[in-house]
């Protein structure tokens, strides 16, 4: 019960850390031209961390990139491990056919009322202000195993399935040896 309210006291810190100092960026819908918003990088991460968080899709912006609903605040995801190509950026000479495939399958796999879980990684925010997270599909799969996650991390679901590619900034890096062995085998079956 302790561990309860010690999350639970997290959990309403960082509410009220971000609908203060982000509201602007967090408490209202995004549209793809505010994609480039910076956001202040000087949170005190390390006592803001929540353990892994259930959050309601809002829209999908790209392959890569989502708005969930994070304890009544709008929030942009980007997930974790992978990159796909570009298909929402402002500079329309930037998105690409490959781009706008993968973000249609991200938009048919995760519609808006999705329900998914973050684990968030060493580093919170990247240069955009966008929480960096990897995105679950089951909360109670066993994220030790190599199946589990084949089957319910999303980032894994599109290696498998559209264009993309894994790719790492430290210090979030703890899938990045399946995410590897994911796209090579990837590689190694498609030719690709």
């Amino acid at each position: 019960m302790k561990g309860f309210l010690s999350f639970m006291a997290s959990i309403s810190v960082l509410m009220l850390v971000l609908s203060v100092r982000d509201a602007s960026i967090y408490s209202m819908p995004i549209s793809s031209s505010q994609q480039n918003i910076s956001a202040p990088h000087n949170r005190n991460e390390s006592t803001l961390k929540p353990e892994d968080s259930l959050v309601t899709v809002s829209r999908v912006i790209d392959g890569d990139t989502i708005v969930v609903e994070m304890h009544g605040t709008k929030c942009r995801i980007r997930m974790i491990g992978i990159n796909t190509p570009e298909s929402a950026s402002p500079d329309e000479s930037q998105n690409t056919e490959e781009g706008k495939i993968a973000s249609e399958y991200t938009k048919n796999a995760l519609p808006e009322g999705t329900k998914v879980f973050l684990e968030f990684g060493d580093k919170w925010y990247d240069q955009y202000g966008r929480l960096l997270a990897y995105v679950w599909l089951d909360e109670k799969c066993d994220r030790t195993n190599y199946q589990d996650f084949l089957t319910y991390n999303y980032g894994a679901q599109l290696l498998q399935n559209t264009y993309c590619e894994a790719v790492y900034y430290a210090p979030n890096e703890k899938y990045r040896v399946w995410y590897e062995q994911l796209e090579s085998e990837f590689q190694q079956k498609t030719g690709i």
